[in-house]
């Protein structure tokens, strides 16, 4: 049978072999490094994040209702509240009548009673 090696034989070679390791050579170590150049010049370079635009001051106030075309609608609402806060309900087809006047044709004709506008006109 062949010769065994025990645990402690084995641990003494690798050991031996350990303090005998070679030393790298100038040449290659050379070629290492000329290598990493090469690879490195390959390389792109990541550009750097861009620089946040600075907003104004609106534009900061108005970002968090979502933006102008909630306001213009919130601005359109507010109007029309306006509108019939102040002339009330009975002359809302006033507006009807501004479009038919557009044809040539009046509402009140239809007997609407659309001249109750007519009190937002006068003074006093």
């Amino acid at each position: 049978m062949a010769n065994k090696l025990t645990d402690k034989d084995l641990d003494a070679l690798f050991a031996a072999e350990r303090e005998q390791a070679p030393d790298m050579s100038m040449r290659l170590m050379e070629n290492i490094l000329a290598d990493a150049a090469h690879v490195a010049s390959g390389r792109q370079i990541v550009p750097p994040a861009p620089v946040p635009v600075r907003t104004g001051w609106i534009q900061r106030i108005m970002e968090p209702f979502g933006g102008v075309p909630v306001l213009a609608g919130g601005l359109a609402a507010m109007v029309i509240g306006i509108y019939v806060g102040y002339s009330g309900t009975d002359t809302l087809p006033v507006v009807g009548d501004y479009v038919a006047g557009l044809s040539g044709t009046s509402l009140t004709d239809f007997g609407l009673g659309l001249d109750s506008f007519d009190m937002l006109l006068e003074e006093g």
